[in-house]
This record gives structure tokens, C-alpha cells and sequence, in this order.
């Protein structure tokens, strides 16, 4: 696999977890009783059935948000011991920075010391680095 896609499955990961949470917020809201629009006379016969169709999908979000985590804990813990196998300090710390923790080009500059251009240049090359381990 190519290293910069290995190491994205951490950051889809993520984003995927938060799409989960997003879901979860709105249907919370909505078995809480919130963002009801007054503004149409609606007749609605039985309210007990779509109660319980939120209840049941919050209750199932909530379990596929553990597993996604359980399996994003998993996938740092490969990725990281992965990134360990680079021989070089700052490769591996450009790696981590970017993928494990998520951090910026921006922000990865400042606590290095080098320009972004810089960063980029190793990041090529840490990228080319971590290919021989996979």
C-alpha cells in the first residue's frame, strides 16, 4: 500500500467518527424535543412508533461510535509502531505530527523550527521512508 494512503485510514477514520457524532447530536436533539417547527399545523396520529425509531437509531449510533473508536485505538497503535520503524527522528516526528496527532503543516513548521516548504520536502521523504515498512 502506498504509504500517504496507509496513513490517511487514520484521518477517514476520524472524520467518519465525527460524521457519527454529528448524526448522533441531531438525533439527540430530536428525542429531546428540540428544532420542532410550530410554523405548520401538522396531524400526526401516534408519535410513540418515530419516538422509538430515534431511540433505537441513538442507541445503535452510539454502539457504532465505540467500535469505530475501538478500531481507530487499534489502527494508531499499527500506524505508530509502523512510523517507530523509521530511522529517522525527524521523519518519524513529522509523521506523527501529521497523521497520528492531525496537527497542521503550519503548526508542524513552528514546533520544528524549518519553513512549511521544508516540512514538505521531508514529508516526501518520510512518506518514501515509511513505503519500505508496509
Amino acid at each position: 500500500m502506498e504509504g500517504k494512503k496507509y496513513l490517511l485510514r487514520l484521518y477517514k477514520a476520524d472524520k467518519y467518527i465525527q460524521t457519527l457524532e454529528d448524526e448522533l447530536l441531531m438525533l439527540d436533539t430530536i428525542a429531546k424535543g428540540g428544532a420542532i417547527d410550530y410554523s405548520e399545523s401538522k396531524v400526526q396520529t401516534s408519535n410513540i412508533g418515530s419516538f422509538e425509531n430515534v431511540i433505537h437509531k441513538i442507541v445503535e449510533i452510539k454502539s457504532e461510535i465505540n467500535d469505530k473508536i475501538r478500531e481507530k485505538l487499534e489502527l494508531i497503535e499499527e500506524v505508530s509502531m509502523k512510523i517507530s520503524e523509521i530511522d529517522d527522528h525527524v521523519l518519524e516526528s513529522i509523521l506523527r505530527k501529521r497523521y497520528i496527532k492531525g496537527e497542521s503543516w503550519e503548526k508542524i513548521s513552528s514546533d520544528l523550527g524549518w519553513s512549511v516548504r521544508k516540512i514538505y520536502k521531508l514529508h516526501k521523504k518520510a512518506l518514501d521512508s515509511i513505503e519500505k515498512y508496509l
